[in-house]
């Protein structure tokens, strides 16, 4: 039985079908991270990347590896570098509150988006200095969606 090889653009075509369902996966894991765990936002997220969050909101590689080793994501500093270059606004090697914002933001689903928007204009997050087990385990959904979507792009 022979196999077929696939032309340049029948590659291109099915790493396109793959992207685009991650994508999809990561929408769907954002829309649920935002209507399901009512102790999130961007303020509450960003105790995760064990930042001096007083001095500075930027973030950088080491504190983008802290909150992926927090909900127990152990990943390769080149495929994290991938993920700051993705949401790195202004290509100075840091993620402002904006680019991390971005990171979590659902961009599809009226009402997610809306939700989102709102928990970030009033600053809501957890009054305890923790967040639900519940809520870590869907900011690593997360986070596992865009270390796939950006290692599928970056290969494109």
């Amino acid at each position: 039985m022979e196999v077929e090889e696939k032309t340049p653009v029948e590659g291109l075509i099915v790493k396109l079908k793959e992207l685009f369902g991650e994508e999809g996966r990561l929408e769907v894991a954002r829309e649920k991270l935002v209507m399901r765990c009512g102790d999130f936002s961007t303020n509450s997220a960003l105790r995760l990347f064990d930042a001096d969050l007083r001095k500075s909101v930027n973030l950088n590689l080491y504190n983008l590896t802290a909150a992926f080793n927090k909900v127990g994501l152990d990943t390769k500093k080149s495929v994290l570098s991938m993920v700051l270059r993705r949401f790195d606004s202004n290509f100075d090697g840091e993620l402002s509150y904006s680019d991390v914002s971005d990171m979590f933001a659902p961009l599809l689903n009226a009402e997610a988006i809306k939700e989102f928007e709102k928990r970030q204009m009033f600053g809501i997050s957890s009054p305890k200095n923790f967040l639900e087990k519940y809520t870590l385990d869907c900011i690593r959904d997360v986070f596992n969606s865009l270390l796939l979507v950006t290692q599928i792009a970056e290969g494109i």
